[in-house]
């Protein structure tokens, strides 16, 4: 059932209104989209964490600054000045798909979370977060908004067991006004993530006795329409992040700021009624007591899907079901193939982190991994049967994520390897070098080796064009060591017929002969924890690091050194930082 059309009108219009509001709030960045979203990094200028430094010196840090050389001192003291730590700009933040729905799945349950429809995330920069924060809804959006909140509501007022854990009135009554209240004091602190004032309990109860008079006084009718307000509210779609001041030059954000902001950083969805308490109580307000929400959401399985997700976007391989290869070379290259290869990595990824609490250097040289029958013939091994953990033989010369068939398959192209993709990522996403732009009007087809030669030889001759060796010298002796697996991330020995040669010489990195001495050299490197640190903060709030924040992540990052590298412990050390708990004013 529906309410009439001057009913539906007012929410319409209220929720536009304060989209558009919103907005105006909204913190700005200037992030520079990826060429090819499918296909990963690739020549940006607006890279997470990219800074002009020479990319060949493990001496210069992700801010660009020398780690060594002499302090310029200050005062009699011979100490130089404490760099100012200057947060993001606060604002809104519209949440995004994944959080919409993990959030109405906490709230109402399965199936309301089934039924749940929010638009598109904005595509704009390398990581979701970034479009949370420039891009307006347009019309289509909020017409998204509207009918997910309706068929949200039909779905709770049809089975109404979940929603009644939270306010048990609506199933054990009495089915009143007070009811109603109850609906929108209860259900409401636990969707807007903060106490609702008089005025808005009222408006939502009013909502609800309208409603219930238009149908004839069914009960149940006022409070699917006070669902329906409830999640078509700003106050659901946008995370406020305004702040108050405090003692120093920026805004603290407050209790239920934090229990937001950390919820969503570390669950992908809304804060609990448990995070909220903590809120309430004032418990938030001090760093011990961020921290202990911190460890008590990474606790929880959720932790787990959010550390994924980072990991999928920052490795890319989230794209990779989308991935398509050319089927008369890889008629192997299946939907069940290429769901094992993001499988694998996440498994990994999963028993690094949280099982064995280990160092994030071993994603990145670790001779073990998961296989299932799918990925058994790709890897040279018997088939397991089942998911099983497996050493990889010595032959494949493969360790850590960076040999995985999920990452190796992303970054090529359908049809032939792509050494300087596969290199570009190493030196922007990993160890957050920039590499200069290609020049105007290159050509942008895939380069395929010449008779006779492999795809390194052909690549050096396009090399000694002073055009291309710019860009090509940073990234393709990187590129080269992965040349042993193809665009599947299957190993071989000859490429066109002809033996690899996957043996290089980098400046700043070391030499190597194939991807397996690569990657123990990368999980070596002293830029590789700070440059993740840049990427978790931007795939978290969306801002990329400026010069404002690179003193906090800098601080973050030692932290992170002094714990073994261990990402739960940079994780929640994150969450205490400066800017994570303060934002600048709002732009």
């Amino acid at each position: 059932m529906v309410v009439g059309t001057d009913f539906r009108i007012g929410v319409k219009w209220r929720v536009a209104c304060g989209l558009a509001l919103g907005l105006a709030l909204t913190g700005c960045s200037d992030p520079v989209a990826s060429e090819d979203t499918d296909e990963g990094t690739g020549g940006t200028g607006g890279e997470t964490g990219s800074t002009s430094v020479d990319p060949t010196d493990p001496g210069t840090t992700s801010s660009g600054e020398s780690s060594g050389g002499e302090d310029e001192s200050s005062g009699s003291t011979g100490e130089p000045p404490e760099p100012e730590i200057v947060p993001p700009p606060g604002g809104v933040r519209r949440l995004l798909a994944h959080q919409y729905i993990n959030s109405v799945r906490l709230l109402l349950g399965d199936p309301a979370a089934e039924v749940a429809a929010p638009p598109d995330d904005p595509i704009i920069g390398n990581y979701d977060a970034m479009g949370t924060l420039i891009s307006a809804p347009a019309p289509a959006d909020v017409e998204f908004y509207e009918a997910s909140s309706t068929a949200i509501a039909e779905s709770v007022v049809e089975d109404p067991s979940h929603l009644a854990q939270t306010v048990p009135c609506v199933t054990e009554g009495p089915f009143d006004e007070d009811c109603y209240d109850d609906v929108a004091r209860d259900l409401g602190r636990l969707a807007w993530r903060r106490p609702l004032n008089n005025a808005e309990i009222t408006r939502l109860r009013n909502i609800g006795i309208a409603a219930q008079e238009w149908d004839e006084g069914e009960f149940m009718t006022g409070v699917q329409y006070m669902i329906t307000a409830i999640l078509q509210s700003p106050n659901f779609l946008y995370i406020v992040e305004i702040g108050a001041p405090g003692d120093g030059d920026y805004l603290e954000l407050d209790g239920y700021e934090m229990a937001t902001r950390l919820a969503f950083f570390l669950t992908g969805r809304t804060p609990d009624a448990e995070a909220l308490a903590m809120a309430e109580s004032g418990e938030l307000d001090t760093d011990d007591g961020v921290r202990d929400l911190a460890r008590a959401l990474l606790a929880r399985n959720q932790a787990r899907r959010a550390v994924e997700r980072f990991y999928g976007e920052y490795l890319t391989i989230r794209n990779l079901p989308s991935k398509s290869k050319d089927p008369e070379l890889f008629p192997e290259f299946s939907e069940e193939l290429r769901e094992a290869m993001v499988e694998e990595t996440n498994r990994l990824i999963d028993d690094v982190v949280f099982d064995q609490n280990a160092s994030i250097s071993t994603l990145f040289n670790s001779d073990t991994t998961f296989i299932n029958d799918d990925l058994a013939a790709l890897y040279g091994v018997d088939p397991p049967g089942g998911w099983e953990q497996v050493t990889l033989p010595n032959n494949q010369q493969r360790a850590g994520v960076l040999t995985h068939a999920s990452w190796l398959a992303m970054m090529s192209h359908t049809n032939v390897n792509s050494p300087t993709r596969r290199g570009l990522f190493v030196m922007e996403k990993l160890l957050c070098n920039e590499i200069p732009l290609p020049p105007p009007r290159v050509n942008p087809e895939p380069v395929v080796p010449e008779e006779g030669q492999t795809l390194r030889e052909t690549l050096n001759q396009h090399m000694e064009d002073p055009a291309c060796a710019a860009c090509h010298a940073l990234t393709d002796p990187i590129g080269f060591a992965f040349e042993n697996y193809d665009p599947t991330g299957a190993f071989r020995t000859l490429d066109n017929g002809q033996p690899i040669d996957a043996t290089g010489e980098v400046a700043g990195i070391g030499s190597f002969d194939g991807a397996a001495e690569l990657a123990v050299l990368i999980a070596d490197d002293e830029r590789l924890p700070g440059c993740m640190v840049e990427n978790v903060f931007t795939q978290a709030l969306g801002f990329v690091p400026e010069e404002g924040q690179e003193h906090a992540l800098e601080l973050v990052t030692e932290s992170f050194f002094s714990e073994g590298l261990r990402m739960r412990r940079m994780l929640i050390e994150l969450t205490s930082s400066p800017i994570f708990r303060q934002v600048d004013q709002a732009k």
